[in-house]
């Protein structure tokens, strides 16, 4: 009965996300395209769908940083976790990776899905990001010692300030 739950409450989170929720501001689709192409922009969450069905809205400040060299996630967790960390500040999905492997592949509709592995992590992440035409995105983050968790939000363009010269 909860698997039931969950898998409706998941497919909702999914349609809702493709239908997108309209930008403050906008980009183009090829801004996209070369966000995405090039792997370097943040994924800013704005809710997270939990393994029991539970929708919760963020507050904002929780980000996926990707970039060529490295990946940095700052994203809350509810959820089971199988195994408590060592460190309580490492509570949520709190890493920075250098190694990944970032595969990315033209959707069937209009957009990407991109795949990371991470290789160095004591709980390596396989994360699952979508990203719609118009920046709309949602993550799935799957780990080892955790149940799977999404979240829903849109990317943006790495910071200028931040970017190597």
């Amino acid at each position: 009965m909860k698997t039931a739950a969950a898998i409706k409450g998941i497919s909702l989170f999914i349609v809702l996300t493709c239908a997108g929720i309209p930008l403050l501001f906008s980009q183009s689709k090829t801004e996209i395209k070369k966000m995405a192409e090039s792997g370097r922009y943040v994924f800013v969450a704005q809710s997270v769908l939990t393994g029991s069905g539970k929708n919760i809205f963020l507050s904002s400040g929780y980000d996926l940083t990707v970039t060529p060299d490295s990946l940095i996630a700052y994203l809350p967790y509810y959820g089971i976790s199988y195994r408590a960390p060592a460190d309580p500040t490492k509570a949520g999905v709190k890493f920075t990776s250098t190694k990944f492997d970032y595969n990315l592949q033209k959707a069937k509709r209009d957009g990407w899905d991109i795949s990371i592995n991470t290789r160095d992590q004591s709980d390596d992440y396989m994360l699952i990001l979508n990203i719609s035409s118009n920046g709309n995105a949602s993550l799935q983050v799957l780990s080892t010692f955790r149940q799977a968790i999404s979240y829903s939000g849109y990317i943006k363009d790495y910071p200028e300030s931040k970017k190597a010269f």
